[in-house]
């Protein structure tokens, strides 16, 4: 009752005096600035509430117990802040899908220590929650600082956590609960100010159900003034649950901040790694990271010293929505890279690459991500270079340039945001979300590599960088002086103007440069695609598959053979199938039978591969194999597989009622991030996969334009040819004007002899 009353109450006084409570002053977190009684905020940061340049968070302590009957979690979160200035009355914080109960002072002597501190939430904003605006009495100042102990409860809406019943398990026998903060969802799990801006250190106490075991993105520990890793999990336990405790010592931002709990098994896979699974998979997760201290230690070379300790993996249920989530110390990743060969083990050294690049030195501002995704991408590719071979290097760049096409084909060219560093006001940055800042990033370092003259240049100017912003935010104009000062101190004249600062950063599309790679092992992938595609545009079959013993035929009679990709890495065939993906034409389904008899793309346990592969066959409608894809939809989470599935799906008119009624049947199954974004994706589907009204005459209008355009290139290729034929006419007149001159001549010389001849 007391819940209810404060939230109605919040509720009231958050309106009190405005015409418009629909749309309150903290409706939208870019609108704060305009608020600050003429002063100027010091951080541009769109996504956050918080009011930064008056007090920032330095530590957070979570004291937590995981109801997983009510799918909620119950906590009192204490947060210290560093104050900037005097005279501060109020703080405000992030949150979204959270119930508050009390907020309250700790220390500052007697009479403010444990006082209730009254606090107001206007209405949520969809993307950025609502402010928590917290009235400070007695104000705060710099030399006394700050503690709040805030009581409240997440919900079931609440976006960082998913608690999973146990049939969604692999176990089959118990709940299991993650969290994904990145970008902005650390606020659906506790008050913060959910800015990559701040960064803070947290310990946290973690009361569980037995017999389940939780791991948080920090040091596990015996007590809270323990200093030292615990190699294994020691819990307090009682007969019903479990405390575990954990310290991070190292400041981070909040959406680092991470919880898993579930039924886990631990292998060693490395002196300062284990893996952590369900029961059911930890051997076969064993296995495929076996690899991760040759990673680690590729990173320090590269990099300098791994500064937090252990280096753990968790392999979380399929829901998990990304690749890898490079929580510190205890990165997760999706089941989806338990190829059984080690062939995706590449995400884990992106997620390694993030303790230097992301997680040490981070991006101020979602604006800035490349400087998290771009340059973790470059040195992703220069870890797996040191272990495979600098031809490896080349391959993953192609790999990006074709992702990196997608997303700008997917955004449109001129849209903002394919830019670099976007502007993100008023906007969710999921919605932003895509692999430009990744590979158009991965891009601009290429490029500035081999401006300053290569990689034994360019590595310790990236070791300066690191240790320059350690432990700090960064944005993209302090790495534009950093770098112009490095270089021009060693010689470099001028660089403000002899790089193309802006086009790089600011102007939207492809990067202006293409990575010069060494592509001799895609170059193998793009021709063997190019003679499928030859063999596809060559036959005379108008694509009937009932002969599918004549499609095998004709294929081995073009010499094509089952151990045509025998020697080829997991990286190559994907490159094979993204040439494919993106012929001019879709290839008739028979020569898609064709391939997959010689090659098994469907039997593959390669989830990039199979990905691939179903979108080379949606494109196709070859319905034979809309069943694999809809087990394959109802199998992962991970949104790199099943947005595109489903875009795909979508554009093909036997695939829209496909799409509509399986993710009706699974969404409940998927994050909630991944559920929102796909629902976007569909939303110009009605229920039956019928295109909307509205969907139908914007393609009207796009094939009308198409049409036109081709007509207007048909117009132009005459043109061309007419300009092509007066050349040739213009050319040969000269020409016969030219002999007709030199006979003239001849003609001249002629008679001046027979005259001479004759006077004789």
């Amino acid at each position: 009752a007391r819940l209810v009353l404060r939230r109605l109450s919040a509720r009231v006084l958050s309106t009190v005096g405005r015409r418009a409570p629909h749309r309150p002053h903290y409706y939208q977190p870019h609108k704060m600035a305009s608020r600050r009684r003429g002063r100027a905020r010091t951080i541009r940061e769109p996504s956050t509430y918080a009011n930064l340049d008056d007090a920032v968070v330095s530590h957070v302590h979570l004291d937590a117990r995981v109801d997983f009957e009510e799918s909620v979690m119950y906590a009192t979160v204490e947060l210290t802040f560093t104050v900037l200035r005097d005279g501060v009355r109020y703080v405000a914080l992030d949150t979204r899908g959270l119930d508050i109960d009390t907020v309250r002072r700790v220390g500052g002597g007697k009479g403010v220590d444990g006082k209730e501190q009254q606090f107001t939430m206007p209405f949520a904003h969809e993307a950025f929650g609502q402010a928590l605006r917290i009235t400070l009495d007695p104000p705060a100042g710099t030399e006394k600082g700050l503690t709040l102990r805030i009581r409240y409860s997440t919900t079931p809406s609440s976006s960082a956590m998913q608690f999973l019943q146990p049939q969604q398990t692999s176990g089959k026998q118990h709940p299991f609960l993650f969290t994904q903060c990145e970008a902005i969802h650390a606020r659906s799990m506790l008050p913060c100010q959910d800015s990559p801006a701040v960064k803070q250190t947290y310990t946290a106490r973690i009361r569980v159900p037995n017999p389940l075991t939780a791991l948080m993105s920090a040091r596990i520990v015996d007590n809270l003034d323990g200093e030292e890793h615990v190699p294994k999990v020691k819990a307090h336990k009682d007969d019903t649950s479990s405390v575990f405790m954990f310290k991070q010592p190292v400041p981070i931002a909040s959406y680092l901040i991470a919880l898993t709990v579930g039924r886990m098994e631990s292998r060693k896979i490395g002196p300062r790694s284990h893996v952590w699974a369900e029961p059911e998979v930890v051997e076969a997760a064993a296995y495929e990271f076996a690899d991760t201290e040759n990673y680690v230690a590729a990173g320090e070379k590269l990099l300098g010293d791994y500064v937090w300790g252990n280096y753990d993996l968790i392999v979380l249920p399929p829901s998990f929505p990304y690749g890898g989530m490079e929580n510190p110390q205890v990165t997760n990743v999706t089941p989806t890279l338990l190829a059984g060969d080690r062939s995706l083990a590449n995400v884990v050294a992106h997620e390694i690459a993030h303790s230097w690049t992301g997680n040490l030195v981070t991006s101020r501002t979602w604006e800035n991500f490349w400087l998290n995704e771009g340059f973790t991408v470059f040195v992703e590719r220069k870890i797996i270079a040191a272990i495979h071979g600098d031809k490896h290097f080349g391959l993953g760049a192609v790999l990006g340039w074709q992702a990196l096409k997608e997303s700008v084909d997917h955004f449109g060219e001129d849209s903002p945001l394919t830019a670099l560093v976007p502007e993100l006001d008023g906007m969710d940055p999921d919605d932003a979300f895509s692999s430009v800042p990744y590979e158009k990033g991965f891009a601009f370092l290429c490029y500035l590599q081999e401006f300053v003259g290569g990689a034994e240049k360019f590595e310790p100017w990236l070791k300066a960088y690191i240790d320059k912003f350690k432990f700090k935010t960064v944005v993209t104009d302090e790495f534009q002086k950093f770098f112009i000062e490095y270089f021009e101190e060693r010689g470099m004249k001028d660089l403000d103007n002899a790089i193309d600062w802006h086009e790089w950063l600011k102007e939207p599309g492809m990067a202006p440069v293409k990575p010069k790679v060494d592509t001799s092992l895609s170059d193998e992938s793009e021709q063997l695609a190019q003679r499928w595609i030859v063999h596809a545009n060559s036959s005379s079959k108008d694509g009937d598959d009932d002969d599918a013993a004549a499609a095998v035929a004709a294929a081995a009679a073009a010499n094509f053979k089952k151990d045509d990709q025998k020697e080829w890495s997991a990286k190559q065939v994907m490159v094979f199938l993204d040439v494919l993906m993106n012929a001019s034409n879709a290839l008739p389904r028979y020569v898609l039978y064709a391939i997959d008899q010689l090659y098994r793309f469907t039997a593959s346990r390669n989830s990039e591969i199979r990905f691939r592969w179903y979108m080379v066959c949606i494109r196709a409608e070859y319905s034979q194999l809309y069943d694999e894809v809809v087990a394959f939809l109802g199998a992962v989470g991970r949104m790199k597989f099943v947005r595109p599935l489903y875009r795909q799906l979508a554009k093909v008119p036997s695939g829209r009622i496909v799409a509509v009624r399986t993710f009706a049947k699974f969404k409940d199954n998927y994050h909630p991030i991944a559920a929102k974004m796909i629902a976007k994706d569909l939303s110009h589907l009605d229920e039956d996969g019928a295109i909307s009204a509205e969907q139908a005459r914007v393609e009207t209008l796009a094939l009308r334009l198409d049409a036109v355009q081709r007509r207007e290139d048909a117009i132009t290729d005459r043109r061309n040819a007419l300009k092509l034929r007066e050349r040739a006419l213009a050319q040969r007149t000269a020409s016969i004007a030219e002999r007709e001159r030199v006979l003239a001549e001849q003609e001249a010389e002629l008679r001046a002899i027979v005259a001479s001849r004759t006077s004789k």
